[in-house]
């Protein structure tokens, strides 16, 4: 493989790593809640996604890394446009450090749900019937159930 060949499959490597860990992240919680009760905890998915989010941190560091040093390559000075072949390795390794840099931020997002959240329960799926327009029904909501008003605060629904 040719040396411009490596630089361009470099410079997409951090935003595919993301990729591939959005990917596995949200499966993995699909099918765990899937297959688990309503208010199941996350714990066996929790360890999962952590894990994909080690091993994507890991290849998306490494491939920065090897982008700051094609960036640092040389002792000429920025901006790296002239047409040779060290400003354009300079330059590819400047967007890869940046593109892994995004993608490092990207990841944490992604993992950052299943930390916070506990359970596999969603929003519950009812509406208050305060919220409905005059004279519609339960029909005019699909998906959506009437929830009866808190008998202790009466000031919202409960399901």
């Amino acid at each position: 493989m040719t040396a411009r060949r490596a630089g361009l499959w470099t410079l997409v490597a951090g935003p595919a790593a993301w990729a591939l860990h959005f990917l596995a992240c949200y499966v993995t919680a699909a099918i765990w809640c899937a297959k688990a009760a309503p208010a199941a905890p996350l714990d066996g998915a929790r360890t999962a996604i952590l894990a994909y989010t080690a091993v994507a941190l890991l290849v998306i560091f490494a491939f920065g890394w090897r982008g700051w040093r094609w960036h640092r390559m040389g002792d000429e000075a920025p901006p790296h446009d002239e047409p040779t072949t060290g400003d354009r390795t300079r330059f590819v390794g400047y967007a890869t450090m940046l593109l892994c840099g995004l993608s490092f931020v990207a990841v944490v997002y992604v993992a950052l749900p299943a930390v916070v959240i506990g359970t596999c329960r969603g929003p519950p799926r009812c509406r208050d019937a305060s919220h409905w327009p005059p004279g519609s029904s339960s029909s005019a909501w699909p998906g959506w159930a009437r929830c009866p008003r808190s008998p202790t605060t009466l000031s919202g629904p409960t399901c």
